[in-house]
């Protein structure tokens, strides 16, 4: 036999040389498609806005809490049981209601005591003008007397000091009277705060205290109710930031919203600015008052707001979207010019300069234009561009996919 035997082929060795031929086509067509398909960017890719006139409205942003413009808490000025109760949540008061009672009993008897006191020193002060009259009336017989020489001028002397005691011991019993009626009045003063009445006409919005419960006022007075005399009148104590807090003035219009009716928004307006800072973890605010209409009686003290205020209003503005100054679009490095142009390009430049970039023939070109007043949306231009000028307000290649050094391609 010539030669090598030949190795038959069997059914095995061909299933294997299809497969690799198949994996070799599969492999073939995924790159072709990636090639193909696989997103490049394209050079000059620019989304666009042009500079246009038109109105812009500012406004400044805060959160807040509803209350009403007058809101007093009652407390009690004794200390005792609360013995019953004229009024509860929601209820209407009108001025000198009597809204609570304390037990009485302890301040009854501390009056009646004080009346005791009283009587008492009264009875002690009757008996000392009794004796200044006594004593007056020695001291003159023994004045007369020891002007004839019948008595010693020792004795008379000893008779005007019992008179001039008896003076003395009569203003004392005076004094310890007025002390008495002092603290006859306290009792009875003490005995008046037990009912506690409405110091003013309004609705309850807070009672802290049930029947039974004992109130203790020795260092403060405790709070037993909370009015507010008109809900129809209400304010929104917002927070301003101290950023924004420059641009606020009385009288300017507000506008806001509660989670509780979020389709409907409330109109008031500015009403104060507190110079007091608030201070939370670093963060400065002011507060400021809006005066808000509550005639349904809708909005409810403690309420979340959420305020707009309106801070300025410019009409036929040069405007631009916000988006444009965001854009940053990569240049091929220049070399930085030098002589007496460059140094007239170093100058000072106006304060509220900022760089946008416009479209020119295809070619982006950074612009300095210098900004006014802005809102969430668009920046008004006060110079450096024109009306109708093509504005970046996206670079749609630094967003585009690009395929790495290689890929498919290079693979193919």
């Amino acid at each position: 036999m010539g030669g090598g035997d030949a190795v038959p082929i069997t059914f095995a060795s061909l299933q294997r040389r299809w497969i690799a031929v198949a994996a070799v086509l599969l492999l073939a067509a995924i790159g072709a498609g990636t090639y193909w398909f696989w997103p490049r960017a394209k050079a000059g890719g620019f989304k666009t806005a042009k500079a246009e006139r038109g109105d812009l409205v500012t406004t400044v942003s805060a959160t807040g809490t509803l209350s009403a413009v007058v809101t007093v808490q009652v407390g009690s000025q004794v200390s005792g049981t609360i013995q019953s109760l004229g009024a509860d949540f929601n209820s209407q008061v009108r001025k000198g209601h009597v809204i609570a009672r304390i037990d009485p009993s302890l301040f009854d008897a501390q009056v009646k005591q004080a009346e005791a006191n009283l009587a008492t020193s009264e009875a002690a002060l009757a008996r000392a003008r009794l004796a200044r009259l006594e004593s007056k009336r020695n001291s003159d017989r023994m004045a007369v007397l020891s002007a004839k020489g019948m008595v010693s001028s020792a004795e008379a002397d000893a008779a005007l000091t019992a008179f001039e005691t008896s003076v003395a011991q009569e203003k004392a019993g005076e004094a310890e009277v007025q002390r008495a009626r002092a603290a006859l009045e306290q009792a009875q003063v003490n005995l008046r705060n037990t009912v506690i009445t409405s110091p003013i006409d309004g609705t309850v919005i807070s009672r802290n205290v049930d029947v039974g419960q004992t109130v203790a006022a020795s260092l403060q007075a405790p709070t037993l109710f909370t009015i507010a005399q008109d809900l129809t009148k209400m304010q929104v104590e917002a927070a301003i930031d101290e950023s924004d807090v420059g641009q606020l003035k009385e009288g300017q219009p507000a506008t806001f919203t509660v989670d509780a009716f979020p389709a409907e928004t409330f109109s008031g307006r500015v009403t104060q600015i507190r110079k007091a800072p608030v201070i939370v973890q670093n963060v400065v605010t002011y507060t400021a008052l809006v005066a808000v209409a509550n005639e349904r009686l809708i909005l409810r003290p403690g309420m979340t707001a959420t305020v707009s205020v309106r801070t300025g209003e410019y009409k036929d503005a040069l405007l631009v979207p916000n988006a444009a100054f965001r854009v940053k679009v990569e240049q091929s490095a220049r070399k930085p010019a030098s002589g007496p142009a460059a140094a007239g390009a170093r100058k000072e430049k106006p304060a509220g300069t900022r760089t946008i970039w416009v479209l020119e023939d295809g070619k982006a070109f950074p612009r300095e234009v210098v900004i006014g007043a802005n809102n969430p949306d668009k920046t008004i231009i006060a110079s450096g561009l024109k009306e109708g000028e093509a504005v970046i307000v996206e670079s749609q290649a630094k967003n585009a996919k690009k395929p790495g050094a290689g890929g498919w391609r290079g693979f193919l």
